[in-house]
């Protein structure tokens, strides 16, 4: 399965952010990127936040971090691979 950005409609910005966490609690960090229409870079960042506690609202993520559901193709690769 490709997955593709999708420029914003017109006279938008588009930002994309991620953020990732060593355990829960742990440390933690976050990044984003920040386009046009034309995908052209408007801005960026990307920083430490110390200690986290992460919470979601995806019902997916929180069934592939417990263990009650398996995550598809390449997620669930990468998946196995950070588990050990």
């Amino acid at each position: 399965m490709a997955i593709k950005w999708r420029k914003p409609g017109h006279d938008f910005l588009k930002l994309n952010s991620d953020g990732t966490s060593r355990g829960n609690s742990g440390p933690g960090s976050d990044g984003g990127i920040t386009r046009d229409e034309n995908g052209m870079l408007i801005a960026a960042y990307a920083f430490n936040l110390g200690e986290v506690e992460v919470e979601t609202d995806s019902l997916l993520l929180v069934q592939w971090i417990t263990y009650t559901s398996k995550p598809p193709g390449a997620f669930g690769m990468i998946s196995n691979i950070l588990r050990g």
